[in-house]
C-alpha cells in the first residue's frame, strides 16, 4: 500500500508513485510522480497523503479513460482549453500584475460593457478597452485600480453600474454577442499563455462562456459561515525562525539552504537580531551598501569572520570588490525569506520586494559565451584525446578517462555536467539503434528515488540520446567494462561533496583544462557547451521545442507544456543535424580503438559493494 515517502536529506514527506509506462505521455514521460506534502511530521503527512494520493489516482484514471477512448492518454482539445482558462482565472499574480480573481473581475467588467455596448441605444462614456489596453491593465495592478475607479457609480460607489449583464443576458438570443465577448477574453488568455490566438485549442470560446456562467465574484456574496480566525501574524518572529519556516515549507536543496542561512546570518550580524516585521527598507539598503565593499576573493580564515569583522577589515580597501551578481544572490536570499513570510501571512508586509541591484542584469549574470569552431578543434586536439597512453587514472581525483567522456558527451548532448557525472551504469540504455542516458533522480536498480542523484527541475528529467561519434569512440566498451567489474556508477572516481554534488572537482579541472588548451577567457567553461549546443541547433533549423527537450529546459509557455515532447528516435535524428565537424573524429576514434577498457576500469576506485 502506498504511503508517504520521507526524503533522506530534508526530512520532508512526499507522495511518490510509479507511473504505468503506457500512461507516461500524460505525465511528461516521467517514470515516477513525486509531490511534496510540505511537512516533516509523519502524522500530518499521513493525513495529507490521503487526499493527494486520491487526486493522483484520479489523474491516472482520467489518463486510462483517454487511452481507452482515443488511444492517447494526453488531454483532448476541450481539456486543454479548460486548463488554459483555469490557469488564467485561478493562477497567481506576476510581479506588479493582477491575480487570478482580479483578472476574473476585469473580465466581467469588460464583457459586461461589451454586451451593453452591443445594445442599439447604448451609450458608453468610457470606450471599451482595446486588447492591448486590457493586457496593460492585467499586468499593472496600479493601472487597473485607476481604471476601475473610473467605472464606479458616483451615487452608489459600486463597480460598473451595469455589472451583471453577462448573467442577465440570454444565452440563446444573445449567443453571438456573448461569444464575441468570450473571444475577447480568449485573446487575453492567449497572451497570458504566450500563445498565438490561432494556436489556442478548438472550442475555447465556448469553454470561456461556460466558465463565466459558473464563476462567482466576491461582490456576489458568499455562503461561507463566519468562523473565528486564528491570527497568523507573528510580530515577534525573528529572521532565523522565519528562515526555518521557509526551509520547512520550501524544502530547498541543501546547498541553497546553507547559502540562504549564511546570508540571513550576515544580515542579522549587521542590523541586529530584530523581529522580521521590524526590518525596514533602509536596513536592507544600508546592508547592501556594506555588502558591495566585500572583496571578490577572500581566504578561508577571512570568510570565517563575522560580517561586521570582515567589513571592518575590508571596507576601506580599494579594488577587487564583489560582483553585482553575488550581491544579487545575497539580496535574493533575504527576499525569498521575507516573501515567504508575507505569502503565508507570518509577517504583514514584504518591504524587500522591488529592491534592485545597480549593475545587475539577469541576461549578463552568467557571463558565458559559446565555443568557436577553432576553439573546439584546439580543445579536442589535446593529448587527452589523442594520446591515451599518458592518461592518469589511478589516484587521480578526476581521472583522465572521466575527463575524456565528460567533455565528449558535454559537447554533443548539451547536458549539464552534474546530470552526466551523477549517471549510473544502469542509466545507459539502448532502444533499437539509439543509445541514451536516462537523466533522472530515479535509481533503476533499486526501483526508487535516489538520494545520490538530483535534477535541476522537472523539465530536466529526460532521455539524452548519445551521438554516433561518441559511441564510435568506444563508449559501449567502456560501459561494459564497468558492468563486468561490478561498478554501479558511470564515473566511479567522482565523489559527492557535502551537498551531494559529484562533479565539483571535475568542473574545476575541466575549466582549468579549457583555459590551458584554448584560452584564458573566463567566460568559456564547461557550461559553454550548452550555449554552443543551442546555437548550433538553431543554425541547423532544429525546432526550439526539440532543443529545449534535448537540453532539459522546461517549456516556457503554458501551451508548450501540452504533450510530452518528441519520441527518442526523433531526438536522435535531430541531434545528428548539428555540426560537430570541427572535431577530428577519425583521429580520436583511431587511437581509442586500441584501448583496453577493462585495464582502464581496473585502475578506477573499486566498486562499492552492497552490505550483505
Amino acid at each position: 500500500m502506498a504511503q508517504p515517502w520521507r526524503h533522506p536529506q530534508t526530512g520532508a514527506y512526499y507522495l511518490r508513485r510509479q507511473i504505468p509506462e503506457n500512461l507516461r505521455p500524460a505525465f511528461g514521460m516521467r517514470a515516477v510522480h513525486k509531490q511534496s506534502l510540505r511537512t516533516k511530521d509523519f502524522v500530518r503527512a499521513a493525513q495529507l497523503f490521503i487526499a493527494v494520493n486520491a487526486e493522483f489516482e484520479q489523474q491516472l484514471e482520467t489518463a486510462r479513460h483517454r487511452l481507452a477512448a482515443t488511444g492517447d492518454p494526453r488531454p483532448c482539445q476541450r481539456e486543454q482549453a479548460e486548463h488554459l482558462i483555469r490557469a488564467y482565472f485561478e493562477g497567481g499574480a506576476p510581479d506588479g500584475g493582477l491575480d487570478g480573481h482580479e483578472r476574473l473581475r476585469l473580465a466581467f467588467q469588460e464583457v459586461d460593457r461589451g454586451i451593453f455596448a452591443a445594445e442599439p441605444l447604448a451609450c458608453l462614456t468610457t470606450p471599451l478597452s482595446s486588447p492591448d489596453r486590457w493586457w496593460e491593465l492585467s499586468i499593472n495592478a496600479a493601472l487597473f485600480r485607476a481604471h476601475e475607479s473610473k467605472l464606479r457609480d458616483k451615487a452608489t460607489g459600486h463597480l460598473w453600474p451595469k455589472q451583471g449583464m453577462w448573467r442577465r443576458s440570454d444565452p440563446v438570443t444573445e449567443a453571438q454577442v456573448r461569444l464575441a465577448q468570450a473571444d475577447r477574453v480568449v485573446e487575453q488568455i492567449a497572451r497570458y499563455a504566450s500563445l498565438r490566438r490561432a494556436d489556442m485549442p478548438d472550442g475555447i470560446g465556448e469553454a470561456v462562456a461556460t466558465y463565466l456562467d459558473q464563476a462567482r465574484l466576491e461582490e456576489e456574496g458568499s455562503a461561507r459561515k463566519p468562523v473565528s480566525a486564528t491570527p497568523r501574524l507573528r510580530p515577534d518572529m525573528r529572521l532565523l525562525e522565519l528562515y526555518e519556516k521557509w526551509k520547512e515549507g520550501m524544502t530547498p536543496r541543501p546547498q541553497s539552504a546553507r547559502e540562504y542561512r549564511r546570508a540571513i546570518e550576515e544580515f542579522i550580524d549587521y542590523i541586529g537580531d530584530i523581529p522580521a516585521m521590524e526590518v525596514t527598507e533602509d536596513d536592507i539598503h544600508n546592508w547592501l551598501d556594506a555588502v558591495v565593499k566585500m572583496p571578490s576573493r577572500m581566504s578561508s580564515a577571512d570568510r570565517a569572520l563575522t560580517f561586521t569583522a570582515r567589513l571592518a577589515k575590508f571596507g576601506e580597501v580599494e579594488g577587487g570588490k564583489i560582483s553585482a551578481t553575488t550581491v544579487k544572490k545575497q539580496l535574493g536570499a533575504l527576499q525569498a525569506i521575507l516573501g515567504y513570510g508575507k505569502r503565508n501571512r507570518l509577517i504583514a508586509r514584504d518591504i524587500s520586494k522591488g529592491i534592485a541591484i545597480d549593475g545587475y542584469s539577469k541576461t549578463k549574470s552568467k557571463g558565458r559565451r559559446t565555443f568557436l569552431d577553432s576553439e573546439i578543434a584546439a580543445l579536442f586536439a589535446a593529448p587527452l584525446f589523442l594520446n591515451p597512453a599518458d592518461w592518469r587514472i589511478a589516484g587521480a581525483a578526476v581521472s583522465d578517462s572521466t575527463m575524456f567522456w565528460l567533455l565528449l558527451i558535454g559537447l554533443t548532448s548539451g547536458a549539464r555536467l552534474e546530470e552526466i557525472g551523477q549517471a549510473a551504469v544502469a542509466d545507459v540504455r539502448r532502444d533499437n539503434h539509439v543509445t541514451y542516458i536516462d537523466v533522472d533522480n530515479y535509481n533503476s536498480d533499486a526501483d526508487e528515488t535516489s538520494e545520490d542523484k538530483s535534477v535541476k527541475n522537472d523539465g530536466s528529467r529526460r532521455l539524452v540520446p548519445l551521438h554516433d561519434m561518441v559511441i564510435a569512440c568506444g563508449f559501449h566498451l567502456y560501459v561494459e567494462a564497468l558492468r563486468y567489474a561490478g561498478h554501479k556508477e558511470l564515473f566511479p572516481d567522482l565523489a559527492a561533496n557535502m551537498f551531494g554534488k559529484r562533479t565539483q572537482a571535475a568542473s574545476q579541472r575541466i575549466n582549468r583544462f579549457i583555459d590551458r588548451q584554448v584560452t584564458g577567457d573566463r567566460r568559456l567553461v564547461y557550461h559553454s557547451f550548452r550555449h554552443t549546443f543551442k546555437n548550433r541547433g538553431r543554425t541547423a533549423d532544429v525546432q526550439e521545442m526539440v532543443l529545449n527537450q534535448l537540453c532539459g529546459h522546461a517549456a516556457t509557455t503554458v501551451g508548450g507544456k501540452y504533450g510530452e515532447g518528441q519520441p527518442l528516435w526523433v531526438l536522435y535524428r535531430e541531434l545528428h543535424k548539428l555540426d560537430f565537424s570541427s572535431v577530428d573524429w577519425p583521429a580520436i576514434q583511431k587511437v581509442m580503438a586500441k584501448i583496453n577498457w577493462a585495464s582502464v576500469v581496473a585502475l578506477l576506485p573499486p566498486p562499492i559493494r552492497d552490505a550483505a
